[in-house]
C-alpha cells in the first residue's frame, strides 16, 4: 500500500540563529548657506556689455559649495565631529608600500623604470580587500593622486609593449567580472587641506558600495528665487546640507602612503 510519511522538526535553542547587533550612531550636519547680489548698477553695466552676470555670480556660489562637499566627504569635519572617508586612518586598514624604488624609496616615480612594481603596489592594495573580509568584499575602486594617476595612465608595461600599467590591471579585472575603476584624487596630495596625512601622497582602495561607505547628502546645493534685500539690491539665497560619510566596514577603506 501507498503510505505518506513526516518527520516534525522542533526549531529551540539548539539551532543556530542568524542575528545582527550594531551600536547606535549619531551623525551631525553642516549646513551652507551663501548668497550672490547684484545692486541696479550691475544689471546696468551687465546689460551694456551683454554680460551673463547671473550664471557667473551662480557658478561660482557653487564651486564653493562643491569644494566643502569633496573636503567633508574625504576628510570630515572635525568642528562638527563629522566624519569623511578618511578622516580617522587608526580605524582603516594600512597596507604598507614597498620600499624598493630608486633609493629606498616608495614612490610611483622611482618605480617608472620598473613598471612590474607599480603593477604590484597597485594589485596588492586590491586584494587587501579580499583579505580583510575573507573575500566577502572585492575593491571596486582605486583613488590615485593626480600625479601618480598620470604615471599609471601613461607608463608602458615594458619596452616591448604598448599597454600601459593602468590597461593592464584594468583588464585582468575585467577578464574575472569585476567592473574596476581608477579614479584621479586631488585630495590625496600631501598638503591637502584638512588631510590626516599631512607628508604623504596616498592611494585608496575600497569597495564602492553602500554596504561600505554611505555619502550623506541631506540638501543638494539649491539657488533660491531672486529676492529684494531692502537696500535696492537683489539677492539669490543659495542652501544645501552635507553630512560627510557614514563608514559602515571602516577596515574595507585601505590606504597605503608614500607613493
Amino acid at each position: 500500500f501507498d503510505s505518506l510519511g513526516g518527520t516534525e522538526i522542533e526549531i529551540d535553542d539548539s539551532v543556530a540563529s542568524s542575528g545582527l547587533t550594531r551600536n547606535e550612531q549619531t551623525g551631525r550636519y553642516r549646513t551652507f548657506g551663501d548668497k550672490f547680489i547684484w545692486t541696479w548698477d550691475d544689471l546696468d553695466a551687465a546689460a551694456l556689455v551683454n554680460l551673463p552676470l547671473q550664471s557667473d555670480l551662480a557658478m561660482v556660489a557653487r564651486d564653493k559649495w562643491e569644494r566643502l562637499v569633496d573636503r567633508v566627504t574625504y576628510f570630515g569635519d572635525s568642528t562638527v565631529k563629522m566624519d569623511g572617508l578618511l578622516s580617522s586612518p587608526t580605524d582603516l586598514t594600512e597596507y604598507t608600500v614597498a620600499n624598493d624604488g630608486t633609493g629606498s624609496s616608495k614612490s610611483f616615480a622611482s618605480k617608472k623604470t620598473t613598471p612590474e612594481k607599480i603593477d604590484r603596489d597597485i594589485t596588492d592594495i586590491l586584494n587587501k580587500v579580499g583579505d580583510v573580509s575573507e573575500n566577502s568584499f572585492t575593491a571596486t575602486r582605486l583613488l590615485l593622486p593626480p600625479a601618480q594617476f598620470n604615471i599609471v595612465f601613461s607608463t608602458k608595461t615594458s619596452q616591448f609593449s604598448n599597454v600601459t600599467i593602468m590597461q593592464a590591471i584594468l583588464e585582468r579585472y575585467r577578464t574575472i567580472g569585476i567592473n574596476l575603476e581608477i579614479l584621479s584624487c586631488p585630495k590625496l596630495k600631501s598638503g591637502s587641506q584638512g588631510s590626516p596625512f599631512a607628508t604623504d601622497d596616498v592611494m585608496v582602495a575600497y569597495p564602492y558600495s553602500d554596504e561600505v561607505a554611505v555619502h550623506k547628502l541631506a540638501m543638494p546645493f539649491t539657488m533660491f528665487p531672486v529676492r529684494e534685500d531692502g537696500d535696492g539690491n537683489f539677492c539669490v539665497p543659495c542652501w544645501g546640507k552635507t553630512g560627510g560619510v557614514v563608514l559602515r566596514h571602516p577596515k574595507l577603506v585601505i590606504f597605503g602612503k608614500g607613493i
